[in-house]
């Protein structure tokens, strides 16, 4: 059942106008990805100064 739900999912994916370029399929994906994108952020902002100060200014 799982493998005709995620083939379903796909299928749909394949036929949109502007599928997305990632797809997660599950709840426990969609869980883990949004709590590593929060990590993600956390870091970059706690290091926002020093990125950005690397900037070229040509």
């Amino acid at each position: 059942m799982i493998q005709k739900k995620a083939a379903t999912a796909i299928i749909e994916v394949a036929n949109m106008e502007n599928p997305p370029l990632y797809l997660l399929l599950g709840e426990d994906a969609y869980d883990r990805a949004m709590t590593k994108l929060d990590r993600l952020r956390e870091d970059f902002l706690l290091n926002e100064e020093l990125s950005k100060a690397m900037a070229y200014n040509g």
